[in-house]
């Protein structure tokens, strides 16, 4: 007797291994992969080099972190079925699967405050969706509390250009963390602003720009 083999279907998964939350978004994905055999997984960086050889692979379904725009348009023309694992962009036409970023950043807050702090900073992206989201409800919890937060802005997408140099000293961080008042909590956006923090030694190279409340 003669079954109806499933149709082989090819995914394409288009995240960064050296972010923790892509690797726990890869960890999900092969869960619910194996249950489908017959579903064919190939994974590469969400960079413009891999666009040719993704249109050759010709794809029924895409699964990307998206944070370059022309990559996301590029992908969009494919008219292929997209899911984005960020809100780096603002792309209101593909379907976002994400974290609830106002709830962490109020959780951030209402941590801080328990323990007792009455400074605070915030550290990440200056107009980064995920990082916007996170600072305004930070920003909400801690000023409805009788408190104010000082931002310091690193652009990095989520890394900082592999070109820019690592050499380079920006001291504007530097003068933030130290015109502070301390004791002082600290949001970082994720681990990736929160480890490009320099010192007077050196830095990351990122363009930092500061802001106060």
């Amino acid at each position: 007797m003669i079954t109806n083999m499933p149709e082989t279907k090819r995914i394409a998964l288009l995240l960064p291994q050296d972010i923790g939350y892509s690797r726990a978004v890869l960890r999900g994905i092969q869960e619910y992969a194996v249950a489908r055999p017959h579903w064919i997984f190939r994974d590469a960086p969400p960079t413009r080099e891999i666009l040719e050889p993704l249109q050759e692979w010709k794809p029924h379904g895409i699964i990307a972190l998206l944070f370059d725009q022309q990559v996301a348009d590029s992908l969009a023309t494919m008219k292929k079925p997209i899911v984005n694992t960020t809100s780096t962009l603002d792309l209101p036409k593909i379907p976002l699967v994400e974290n609830d970023h106002e709830a962490i950043g109020r959780l951030a807050a209402e941590y801080f405050l328990q323990r007792g702090f009455r400074n605070f900073g915030f550290f990440g992206s200056g107009w980064m969706g995920s990082s916007r989201l996170r600072e305004a409800a930070f920003r909400e919890v801690v000023e409805a509390a009788g408190h104010n937060v000082s931002s310091c802005y690193a652009e990095y997408l989520p890394r900082p250009p592999i070109a820019e140099s690592w050499v380079h000293v920006d001291r504007q961080i530097d003068s933030w963390l130290g015109e502070l008042p301390k004791p002082v909590a600290i949001f970082a956006q994720n681990d990736v602003p929160a480890v490009t923090w320099p010192t007077a030694a050196d830095n990351s190279g990122s363009s930092f720009r500061t802001k106060s409340p």
